[in-house]
């Protein structure tokens, strides 16, 4: 009797992770991409996917994946698609103006939080520094006390 493996790899899966990997390569991504992707989806490791992908499912999927490569090309070097590439650039420069946004907002958090912690260390070492300099009264008045101790011994 075969006992299947907690770990086997079901029809399903295999199809998602054809089916995803395809649709990555169609839209110019990596695998490596679509492997984290269907890792997430899966419960496995990007590793496991790509395991699974070069060792068994690619070579069922020969034509597929020559056909999404042929597709990314043309859809890249497409001219005819100016509307959806001046949408993808608006996108991008918006993506981009609030990426450009949230770190100037962050530095300027730092550079408070800085200030912030300036002080804060200040104050500590200004309180340390009195702590010591007590510390070092209390050790004067100590050696004056042995000293008078050895004077009246002698």
């Amino acid at each position: 009797m075969k006992a299947n493996r907690q770990d086997a790899w079901t029809k399903e899966e295999d199809q998602l992770l054809a089916d995803t990997v395809i649709d990555y390569i169609k839209k110019g991504h990596t695998q490596l991409e679509s492997f984290k992707y269907v890792a997430d989806q899966l419960n496995r490791t990007p590793a496991a996917c790509g395991f699974r992908w070069n060792a068994t499912i690619r070579k069922r999927y020969t034509k597929a994946i020559e056909a999404a490569k042929q597709a990314r090309k043309q859809f890249q070097y497409d001219g005819s698609d100016q509307q959806s590439q001046s949408i993808q650039l608006n996108e991008s420069k918006s993506t981009l103006d609030q990426a450009i946004h949230w770190l100037e907002k962050l530095k300027k958090e730092s550079t408070v939080d800085s200030s912030k912690s300036d002080q804060q260390l200040n104050r500590r070492l200004l309180l340390e520094n009195e702590r010591l300099h007590q510390e070092l009264a209390v050790y004067e008045t100590l050696i004056k006390n042995i000293k008078k101790l050895i004077d009246d011994i002698h």
